[in-house]
């Protein structure tokens, strides 16, 4: 890029004058060295305060230091990478971030003096402008020299036409009154076609001497000839034509966002007219009669791999491996006799071998060509593109292409470059000598009505050439800008007319300015009412925001084609307009999918409306490999806002934040919208905030969970260390064999806890792909279906292709998004296949921008900490690849991670003061009250006496050291052990208590479960105020368990318990849903134990007996305010299979005596939607229960008689029963005898249950009994 120079310097060790714009003094450590190639790299951004074309770095002062024995280790690497260099090799490149110019400065931190290798430890970096020329970041013009402030659509009447193809068009009255247009003579044609535009931000005047990529900014008028009652002119298409001048041949592109190119009509006085150019005389004597010339047959129908933008010929060659292809050479010079090149693309997917094709022209052989199998893990194909030569004919052409039998295959497209005579045709194209010096040339078929038009472009538009017309048919005219376009034809003959496409209301889009919030919307407007929606939510903050549809931007910026460069460059303009960087606009939301097939040609596309959907920009990083790795989409691209930029697309810095919701109905913008709604309300507020998951997968030579530790040290660099981070790593589990598979249940039970349990981050490193984490699917869509998830959660994965949003595939990210008010608020994943060392590069960067607060306490938000993330990659050379741009944030850019932003401080323990030093012991049956305070978020040195609020308090015990299994011996075979990590220890103790005027107190039981160790323990508090505007967090660790209390009273007095179901009133045996809630409320004198220390007790839970499905339920209790020994616990029950349920919960104080409460229930699909009955044993030999839900009486009790029948139909037993007033059920048991006493038979049996309430309908139930004799 323009603005991207990369060089090596020789450091400068001298003392140089005081004229730098930037320096500082560094202090290199290990820890602050990346490590790039094998060799330790220290970089660090200088933002220099006076703007140069350049600068020199010059380190100063340096230190040196002898190397660590781990350095020594280097030297070898280093001799081989550096040779033995006396001073560091300073690296700098000159970037561009949000307008402003930022010098990455890297370099290693050894030299070799006297015969040794040293350190450099310290030195002083200093940038020096050496040419006085501004960088060029938004131009050096005025910005409304570049951009106009009022669109020509801010007035007036207008309708939009499209062509298919290049050409000359017509327009006559009756097509004019169609779009409602009167008046011929006045009527104007504006636009510039659809030609894809340069994804290049260049803007500087290019000669007119040469054809240009540039389009003009808004519509400009296009010059018209008006003759024999109608209006004539010149329309783009969609295929570019691009010259090679070295190689002599053109090559054809079709725009990859249209199939139709767009004009407009409105009416005016004076319409432009084709002028004609003033004569010029030629240098060559001899008049050229033939022209350079390509034509192609390109087929957009089909793809091998959803991404990039390669398409191909709908005939896949495994279902017929011939087939014949015709092009047609007009106007072949037949001079001509020579070989002309005749270039063949195309693709073959087969990953078991080659794939040979064979080429035939007009039976002739032309060739073959071969393409290899590809690689299954990260691509879908391969192409091709061969260039032969042959000598062809004029008028139709046969090439016969024969691939290996049964391979899938596909034609790409078919270039035949040729010297064309020039003559005028009855279809009219345009065409180019391409020679170097003013020409004149020869046409045959002129008459009287023919003109030669130049073809407009920016600043020159289309005029016409002198032609002097001959008598034998012939014409002659003579251009001095040979390397333009022109087009000859003749004006008396009629031509095509456009397609009327509809009426444009006024817009002006181009009076934008100082907006910090884009949000761009489908056309269809299905999403708009909830864009605006958002945007009001938005607007509340203080944030200005302009929700964009579409077919505006177009309209404006792509002369009406679909462009995906349409709305970067309106982002460019507003971005041009900015008086200061903070005037720029800082976030971007695209809401709404994107298909990777833009233009709908394909079978699984063409079908859906356009007008629902968003562009995709795509990019193909090989013109060979197509597949997850190399055919991907970004989001990234609308961001690169500076001059030059769009060319290297890897290496530049995003300047604005982008977000994307993939909804395409407005119920689906909804559910977004309503989540970021209650996100930033904080109505979920509570002690989940100070949770983080982190999750590692296994293998690869502990490569993920290490991983997943550099994660973890960025998160307590961001964070502070004020958060609890739950490490849940596959390698740490033991490993057994599933259905399909290697599993890792007690990973997958783990996970499913947390997200219950609620945390404000999740993090993952590993493999995956849309359905599956991990190999061993330690978490698979459905799990996704069926968690529950009450708290939104932002999620973090370092993985493959989470979410390809530009396919119609499935993917969990989705169903976590759509769930309303549960599930996540976002996701920050990637589009496709990445690596995983990138991968963590961009997850540490992320995190630890996430978690960082300003000096007022404000979090950096997800898209900011996103685009800060990806571009301090480039600055430290971490990732100058394009791996970074397939990761996306998948919601909004301009919401921070809800967590606290405020301080809550530990002053003391039993009212004795803390301090840095503090090791104060807790023993076991020891009540212990801990004293502190709120600090104010903009004043972290001041007690918050406004704050009035709730403080929950948890105290865990030492950290944990865990060494992983090594499960797959990945690490073995290199010679390297499992890992060993350090976790948080046992949760020993949750609390709540209130907050009075930014003070606190909360008491504590210890229980004897602990671990007796002399080494810190932590409590980590969260508050929120009765508002919930402000939260706070905090950790002390300036004590440890150990011990036990020598006052602790002895205690064998189990906890008191009362469970239930979703409401107080459910009775034993109540009928519930499948997922009902589980509460407990529980006390005891001595306190809770929730450490879970000792083997069996947790506090734990049984499913129908099952202990393979006992759960320890620790998290879920809380200590009701201001409490040590009583509390309640709740819990949501997993998926239940409907009938009937046994549910065993046991409970043990601190003193390690227990108390189990077993409860039965009824599961039903219908509960609370009509009575219904059931037996608890079925088939019963003994005894059994019946039990009838049904709709809750009202405030008067009912009768509810018990009958139940034999197989004649004959009532055997009848019992009434008195229903309470508003309960829902009710049971009887039944010993399986009859009223008279006797023993009821084997056999089947009816149970009814009939309700009969005053005033009411009576209700029945039935169920089939079964009685077997034992």
């Amino acid at each position: 890029m323009p603005l991207l120079r990369s060089f090596l310097l020789l450091a400068s060790l001298a003392t140089l004058p005081a004229m730098a714009d930037e320096q500082a003094f560094y202090h290199i450590t290990a820890q602050q060295c990346s490590v790039i190639d094998s060799i330790p790299v220290f970089t660090e951004e200088l933002r220099p305060t006076q703007s140069a074309g350049n600068y020199r770095i010059e380190l100063l002062f340096p230190e040196y230091r002898e190397l660590t024995a781990t350095e020594r280790a280097l030297i070898p690497t280093l001799r081989r990478k550096l040779g033995t260099p006396t001073t560091p090799h300073i690296k700098q490149t000159i970037l561009v971030d949000r307008g402003m110019p930022v010098i990455s400065v890297s370099f290693t931190p050894f030299v070799y003096q006297n015969g040794k290798w040293k350190y450099v430890s310290s030195c002083q970096l200093r940038a020096v402008p050496v040419t006085s020329a501004p960088l060029s970041t938004r131009g050096n013009t005025n910005a409304n020299e570049r951009w106009t402030t009022q669109s020509v659509l801010a007035q007036g009447k207008w309708a939009k036409i499209r062509v298919k193809e290049e050409g000359i068009y017509q327009i006559t009255p009756d097509f004019l009154r169609r779009l409602g247009f009167s008046d011929l003579e006045r009527v104007k044609v504006y636009g510039y076609g659809g030609l894809q535009q340069d994804e290049v931000l260049a803007f500087d005047t290019e000669s007119p001497s040469k054809d240009s990529k540039r389009v003009a900014d808004d519509l400009t008028e296009v010059p018209t000839l008006r003759e024999n009652g109608k209006i004539l002119f010149w329309a783009e298409g969609t295929t570019r034509r691009t010259y090679d001048r070295y190689r002599k041949r053109w090559t054809l592109s079709q725009n990859s966002y249209s199939s139709h190119s767009y004009y407009f009509i409105t009416e005016g006085e004076a319409p432009l007219t084709v002028e004609k150019l003033p004569a010029v005389t030629a240098d060559n004597k001899t008049p050229r009669t033939t022209v350079p010339y390509a034509v192609t047959l390109d087929t957009d129908e089909a793809g091998f791999y959803e991404g990039g933008r390669r398409f191909f010929d709908g005939h896949d060659f495994a279902l017929g491996n011939s087939r014949n292809f015709k092009v047609n050479v007009l106007d072949l010079d037949p001079a001509s006799a020579d070989a002309l090149p005749i270039e063949i693309a195309w693709g073959a997917s087969s990953a078991t071998g080659t794939t040979t094709a064979e080429f035939k022209l007009n039976g002739e052989n032309l060739g073959r060509a071969a393409i290899g199998s590809y690689y299954s893990l990260t691509e879908s194909a391969r192409a091709n593109t061969s260039v032969f030569e042959h000598t062809i004919r004029s008028g139709e052409n046969t090439i016969n292409m024969v691939t290996t039998q049964g391979n899938h295959a596909r034609l790409d497209y078919i270039t035949i470059n040729y010297p064309r005579l020039l003559t005028v045709a009855e279809r009219p194209y345009s065409f180019s000598p391409q020679t170097d010096m003013t020409t004149t040339l020869q046409a045959d078929g002129v008459g009287e009505f023919t003109q030669v038009w130049r073809i407009g472009q920016v600043g020159s538009p289309t005029a016409a050439l002198t032609l002097t017309q001959q008598t034998d048919g012939k014409g002659l005219f003579t251009t001095d800008t040979p390397q333009r376009r022109f087009v000859i034809f003749n004006t008396n003959r009629d031509f095509p007319q456009p397609e009327f496409v509809g009426n444009v209301a006024n817009q002006n889009l181009h009076s934008d300015h100082d907006i910090d919030y884009v949000i761009a919307v489908p056309t269809g407007g299905k999403l708009t009412a909830q864009a605006e929606r958002l945007a009001e939510i938005h607007r509340q903050r203080g944030l200005t925001v302009k929700v964009v549809p579409a077919n505006l931007l177009y309209n404006e910026f792509s002369s009406g084609t679909p462009d995906a460069n349409a709305l970067r460059r309106y982002l460019k303009m507003l971005y041009d307009r900015a008086a200061t960087p903070d005037k720029a606009p800082r976030y971007l939301l695209l809401m709404g999918k994107s298909p990777w097939d833009n233009r709908f040609v394909t079978e699984e596309w063409k079908r859906l409306s356009v007008d629902d959907y968003l562009l995709a920009y795509e990019y193909d990083a090989s013109t060979q490999s197509i597949g997850t790795v190399s055919s991907f989409v970004t989001d990234d691209f609308y961001a690169l806002l500076d001059d030059g930029e769009g060319k290297y697309i890897y290496s530049e810095k995003v300047d604005l934040s982008t977000g994307r919701m993939v909804c395409t109905t407005e119920e689906e913008a909804k559910i977004l919208v309503d989540k970021v709604e209650r996100y930033l309300k904080n109505e979920d507020a509570g002690p989940w905030k100070n949770r983080i998951v982190m999750m590692a997968d296994d293998g690869d030579s502990n490569e993920h969970a290490e991983d997943a530790e550099r994660v973890c040290n960025a998160i307590a660099q961001g964070g502070k260390k004020r958060f609890t981070v739950n490490k849940i790593y596959w390698d740490y589990y033991n490993r057994v064999p599933g259905a399909t598979s290697l599993t890792y249940p007690a990973a997958s039970a783990a996970i499913e806890q947390a997200i219950a349990s609620g945390a404000a981050l999740f993090n993952y490193s590993g493999h995956g792909s849309p359905t599956v984490i991990s190999n061993e699917k330690t978490l698979v869509l459905d799990d996704f279906k069926r968690f529950s998830a009450p708290h939104l959660g932002l999620w973090v994965l370092a993985s493959c292709e989470i979410y390809p949003f530009d396919s119609r595939e499935n993917n969990l990210a989705d169903v976590f998004l759509f769930r309303p008010n549960s599930g996540a608020v976002a996701f920050m994943c990637a589009t496709r296949a990445v690596y995983a060392t990138q991968n963590n590069a961009l997850n540490i960067e992320f995190c630890k921008r996430l978690l960082t607060r300003d000096q007022q306490g404000k979090l950096t938000t997800m898209g900011e900490a996103l685009r800060q993330a990806k571009n301090e990659l480039i600055s430290s050379q971490s990732d100058l690849t394009i791996n970074k741009m397939k990761y996306v944030l998948f919601g909004d850019p301009a919401i921070p991670l809800s967590v606290p932003t405020g301080t809550a401080v530990l002053d003391s323990i039993d009212g004795k003061a803390l301090n840095s030093s503090s090791n104060v012991r807790l023993s076991a049956g020891q009540v212990v009250t801990f004293s502190g305070h709120i600090e104010g978020v903009e004043n972290n040195s001041a007690i918050d006496q406004s704050f009035n609020g709730t403080l929950t308090a948890e105290i865990y015990d030492r950290d944990e050291t865990r060494t992983c299994k090594d499960n797959d011996g990945s690490a073995a075979r290199v010679g390297r052990r499992p890992l060993t990590f350090t976790t948080h220890g046992n949760k020993v103790f949750r609390g709540t208590t209130r907050v009075e005027n930014g003070r606190f107190t909360i008491t504590a039981s210890i229980p004897r479960d602990i671990s007796y160790s002399d080494e810190a323990a932590k409590i980590s508090f969260y508050a929120v105020s009765d508002d919930k505007q402000t939260e706070c967090n905090g950790t002390n660790s300036g004590f440890h368990l150990n011990g036990t209390a020598e006052k602790a009273s002895p205690d064998t007095i189990a906890p008191k318990v009362v469970a239930y179901l979703n409401e107080v009133e459910t009775p034993e045996y109540g009928v519930v849903g499948r997922t009902p809630t589980l509460i407990a409320d529980i006390s005891d004198d001595s306190g809770i134990n929730t450490a879970g220390t000792s083997i069996g007790h947790d506090i734990e839970l049984t499913l129908d007996d099952d202990l393979s499905s006992t759960v320890s339920l620790n998290e879920h209790f809380t200590y009701a305010p201001g409490s040590y020994n009583s509390g309640q616990l709740v819990y949501r029950l997993p998926s239940l299979s409907p009938g009937f349920h046994t549910m065993t919960l046991r409970v043990w104080d601190v003193n390690n005596n227990s108390t189990t409460q077993r409860l039965g229930f009824i599961v039903s699909d219908g509960a609370g939607q009509g009575t219904r009955v059931y037996s608890t044993v079925n088939p019963a030999s003994t005894h059994t229960t019946f039990v009838a839900g049904f709709p809750t009486v009202g405030e008067n009790e009912a009768t509810i008689v018990w009958e139940v029948f034999d197989r004649t139909g004959k009532p055997i037993w009848t019992k009434h029963n008195t229903v309470a007033a508003k309960s829902g059920t009710a049971a009887v048991a039944w010993n399986l005898r009859s009223n008279d006493g006797l023993l009821s038979p084997e056999g089947v049996y009816v149970v009814k249950a009939t309700l009969k309430a005053n005033g009411q309908k009576a209700q029945q139930a039935t169920q089939k009994l079964i009685i077997v004799r034992p």
